[in-house]
């Protein structure tokens, strides 16, 4: 019994571990978690390879709710309550705004029915490694109640696609997977004791 935990130990740490490409993340935030998503990419190996983010979120099902982010004059978003908009750091100056990473953003779509842009260095690379955990923020999708969507992330480098997640659609959070494998690992532990 003791070998099969250490087996199962080992094969999820090497599991975890085994990833050397880039990682994207969509994370549920807020207070209805199944309604609003920030999304991140981690360049991991292709950090200071690539030199432009191709980033687009779509709404499938329902619409993108506070696609406005005050970023347009004299319309500010409400406060507190999520919104959708692109990470502005993206393009932040750092000389004026500590974190920024003052790159080129070109295209940026902010609507209801979608939220996407294209930003690079112009004569220079692009890192995630200097962000929090290594994760770049992107944007902020809030749907519309039972709304749903899909993302996709590229990494470019001089005009080539080095990274593509595809189209993917925004994962549903199941937290009940995690209580189920926490009793099955219980159980494991409490059948082993029985029989020792």
């Amino acid at each position: 019994m003791k070998k099969i935990l250490a087996l199962a130990l080992t094969l999820v740490v090497a599991a975890s571990t085994a990833n050397a490409a880039p990682i994207w993340s969509v994370k549920p935030v807020g207070q209805a978690p199944n309604d609003v998503y920030s999304i991140f990419i981690d360049g991991d190996n292709l950090n200071g390879t690539f030199d432009t983010i191709f980033f687009q979120a779509k709404a499938t099902t329902g619409t993108f709710v506070n696609a406005n982010s005050g970023a347009a004059a004299g319309v500010p978003r409400p406060a507190g309550e999520a919104f959708t908009y692109p990470n502005r750091m993206i393009t932040a100056d750092p000389l004026d705004f500590p974190g920024g990473l003052a790159l080129t953003q070109v295209g940026l779509v902010n609507t209801a029915q979608e939220l996407s842009y294209t930003a690079g260095k112009l004569g220079g690379t692009v890192s995630t490694g200097a962000e929090q955990n290594g994760d770049l923020f992107l944007g902020n999708v809030n749907t519309s109640a039972g709304g749903g969507g899909t993302f996709q992330i590229q990494l470019i480098t001089g005009g080539n696609v080095v990274y593509d997640t595809g189209v993917l659609a925004f994962p549903v959070p199941e937290p009940a997977t995690f209580a189920l494998a926490g009793l099955g690992l219980v159980g494991l532990v409490a059948a082993s004791r029985r029989k020792a």
